[in-house]
Formats: C-alpha cells, structure tokens, sequence
C-alpha cells in the first residue's frame, strides 16, 4: 500500500515537470494552461483516490481469502499443558489398615456414676456387726431361707458348731434356734440357708416354749447378741395362727402352750384356753366345754414335765394347744 501510492505520487511530479513553459505565454493562454492543469490535477487526484480504494478491496478480499483457507484447511493447534504431578504432605500419608470385619453400629449410652469412695469398699454394718442379705425377706414358719454376706473375719464367726437364733420383740420375746448350714470362709464370706423355725422360748421366763407368730424378728448368729440381719414371719393360713402361751400360775410351768387358732383370731382362741384350760392337764379331764367349743385331749407324755394335747372345735373354727 504504501509503494503504491508513492509510485503515483512520481509519476504525476515528473508528469508536471515535462509540461513546464520556458517562453511566456499570453495571459489567456496561461489561465487556460491553469485551468487544464487543475482538471488534470483533479482528474489525477480522483484516479489514485480509486486506485487506492481498489487496492484496499483488493487487499481485504485477499487477507479474507487467506484466513478462510487456513482456518478450513489447518486444524486449530492442540494446547498442552503440563502440570506437576500433585505432592502429598508427610503427615497425610497413612498406611493401609489391615482388612476389619465391619461389626453393627451400636448405641453408646453414657451414663454418669457417682464417684467412688476413697480407701477400700467395706461390707454394710450395723453397730460393728457385718449384715447379710437374706432372701426371700419374709415368709411363714419352715420356709427356708437363702443368706449371704462378707465382712465375718473375726475369729468369733469363724469355726463349724456356730448356732443361728430368730429373736422377737413383741411378748416375752421369743427366741427360737433355727437349723441351718451355713458356713464362713477364711476370707469372711458368709453363705447358707436356714429354716424359719415354728417355736422358740421365753428367755426371761419359766414358760415353756412358744409358738413363732407373725411379725419381725432379728436374725442372730453365733451369740444371741450378735444380730446379723432381720426376717418377716409371716402367717400360712393352711398351718394355723401361732398364739401366745396361756399362763394359769405365775412364774410356773402352770401354762397353755403351743396354742395355735384356725380361722379365728388369737385374742378369741387365748380367751378360750383360759376358760377351759385351767383343770385340764396330764391329770385333767378329757374333755370340756366352753362358748360352743368342744375341747377334747387328743393324747399325753409322761416325761419329766407331763404334759396333755387338746384340740377344740366349733365348725370351721379350731384351736389346739398343750397344756403342762
């Protein structure tokens, strides 16, 4: 573009030169001379303005033809890039684990203890003596009973031939030995069972022996001082009511024992003994009569203390005791 346009511009520079004057000119001539050399120089103008318009359509149609060709015939270059490969940290790095067997998710339920208390766990006492646990707690007269405890490391619980009493509270305070087998090893632990006797005895009394009624009474084993646990007697309505002795003579083996009620209360079947009771005895009569009761002796024992069996009967209602 730029050689061409230079080339035009010569051409018409030597073109006015050939057309200088070296004689003058009358004026006429000259103003016509100008005039033509402004068509001329016009003319000339307008045809290198269309040489270069065509030139550039030229140009533009070629460099179009050019890009076209290159865009269809050549494929567009492939991009590569290249990466590092990607490096892991030291500390990411973890061996593989070996294969596990996947187990079933579980429920994790925390649950908060108390703090546990400071120096050795010691058994339960009461006033220095170790405690059991019996079970079951309560029951009528010859159940048998299950006990456990620790703590028996003194030497007074320790040994076979030790005895095991049930001591009530109420009424003369009955004590009645039960048989039972239990045991205590070197290490203080206590094991066994006994069998909830049916009577016992008056400790502070003459009175022979006396039926184990309902209520609580203290387990004792060992020495009757050495109360080691508690037991409920309680009442087998098939086996009677257990009542308390009868006494006709103060301070004397002048008694009803053993008294035993069915289907009434013992404060009725006390009553009655104690109205019927009286001259019967080993040496007594058989029989008596009291409040509709029929009372009858069912047998007797010559032994050192004679003694004589009576039952009484009133329909559905009973009432049996020994009379000394």
């Amino acid at each position: 573009m730029p050689d061409l346009e230079t080339s035009v511009r010569r051409l018409l520079a030597d073109r006015a030169a050939s057309l200088a004057v070296t004689d003058p000119l009358p004026p006429e001539v000259l103003q016509r001379a100008r005039r033509r050399r402004v068509r001329s120089g016009a003319g000339a103008g307008m045809l290198v303005v269309a040489m270069l318009f065509g030139g550039s359509v030229a140009l533009g149609r070629l460099a179009a033809h050019d890009t076209t060709t290159d865009v269809v015939t050549q494929p567009p270059p492939s991009l590569e890039v290249t990466e590092p490969p990607p490096t892991v940290p030291a500390t990411t790095v973890v061996p593989a684990a070996p294969p596990t067997t996947t187990a079933a998710p579980s429920t994790t339920v925390t649950t908060r203890l108390p703090p546990a208390p400071a120096g050795p766990v010691r058994a339960p006492t009461v006033n220095g003596v170790p405690q059991v646990k019996v079970t079951p707690g309560k029951g009528p007269a010859g159940t048998r009973v299950r006990v456990e405890g620790s703590g028996f490391t003194d030497e007074q619980w320790q040994g076979p031939g030790k005895m095991l009493w049930l001591a009530g509270s109420g009424g003369c305070g009955v004590s009645a030995q039960a048989e039972h087998d239990i045991e205590v090893t070197a290490g203080g632990r206590l094991t066994g069972s006994f069998t909830v006797p049916t009577r016992g005895v008056c400790p502070q009394s003459d009175v022979g022996d006396e039926p184990v009624v309902a209520g609580r009474y203290r387990i004792a084993f060992a020495c009757t001082a050495c109360v080691v646990g508690e037991f409920e007697v309680t009442v087998d309505p098939s086996a009677g009511t257990p009542c308390s002795n009868v006494g006709f003579t103060p301070n004397s083996d002048d008694v009803a024992s053993s008294v035993v009620a069915w289907n009434m209360a013992c404060s009725e079947a006390e009553a009655l003994v104690a109205k019927v009771g009286q001259p019967l005895g080993f040496d007594g009569p058989a029989t008596a009569e009291a409040d509709g009761f029929r009372c009858v002796r069912t047998g007797q024992e010559d032994r050192a203390l004679p003694m004589a069996f009576y039952e009484c009967t009133n329909g559905a209602r009973r009432v049996t005791f020994t009379r000394t």
